[in-house]
């Protein structure tokens, strides 16, 4: 997924403790890809949120928090495969 939104020049922050130095390695020459220190560092100004794990940390999002952001935020649980706008 974030391969290709990177080929779609889409600029990410992305969150994962337990992956950040495995993900690094392989990702480190994408050209748009930040690795956030945090999960509220990583929503912080996003227009969209993806969800793709099933860590406990990740379960809940702060939705206050995105709601405070751009009106066009998009969040994206691909846990669940649905989407909510």
């Amino acid at each position: 997924m974030v391969a290709e939104l990177a080929c779609r020049s889409v600029r990410i922050r992305a969150c994962c403790p337990l992956a950040r130095k495995a993900a690094s390695r392989v990702l480190r020459d994408m050209q748009g890809l930040v690795f956030a220190g945090s999960a509220d560092e990583a929503l912080h100004g996003s227009a969209a949120l993806a969800i793709v794990t099933e860590r406990n940390e990740f379960r809940t999002p702060d939705f206050e928090a995105i709601n405070a952001g751009p009106l066009t935020s998009v969040v994206f649980d691909g846990r669940t495969a649905t989407s909510r706008r």
